[in-house]
């Protein structure tokens, strides 16, 4: 009962530049084997898998929030979710991510503001979900939403850019019956 057991995510072509970046890039460094060994374990050596969750730190990494996707991971406790969300955390640094939870991005008119310049979104540890998940499809559609600031009448509007992953024990449920998700 160890591995993730469902990994949600799709990259279409990914081209483009890097932003400011957290840490300097050194390209002179050699494949992170430690990190890809423990991709390999905690996936049960499944290599498609494994070029996913790499496809995803890369658009972390180089901020390619035009695929309009996020990666949920879902699997049992102690399989490595929060290990994965740490890392790509590590990669676009602390000051540059927010966390969240479905019930604050859908309820509170005011969570939005935290996203924006944000280069990550992280739902850690997700409870069991049947709500609304207009504002996640908002984000990583690159729609633009509002950024309502408490005590403050101007409501100004942003399109988030960065990328966002989900950990839970259980599937998204949703009441959308669209194919947006």
């Amino acid at each position: 009962d160890f591995p993730i057991t469902n990994v949600s995510f799709c990259l279409k072509g990914v081209v483009g530049g890097v932003q400011s970046l957290a840490y300097p890039l050194n390209n002179d460094k050699q494949i992170p084997s430690k990190i890809i060994d423990w991709m390999h374990w905690t996936q049960e050596g499944k290599e498609d898998r494994v070029q996913l969750l790499r496809a995803f730190l890369r658009a972390v990494l180089l901020q390619h929030h035009e695929v309009q996707r996020f990666l949920e991971i879902v699997g049992y406790g102690k399989t490595g979710k929060s290990t994965f969300a740490n890392l790509c955390v590590a990669l676009v640094g602390r000051d540059n991510m927010a966390t969240t939870s479905f019930k604050e991005m859908e309820n509170n008119k005011f969570e939005l503001t935290n996203f924006a310049g944000k280069k990550l979104i992280v739902l850690p540890d997700q409870d069991k979900y049947g709500g609304s998940v207009g504002v996640l499809k908002n984000l990583s559609g690159g729609d633009m939403v509002r950024n309502e600031v408490k005590n403050k009448a101007n409501v100004t509007s942003f399109q988030y850019k960065g990328m966002i992953i989900i950990t839970a024990n259980a599937e998204i449920k949703s009441t959308d019956k669209s194919t947006g998700l």
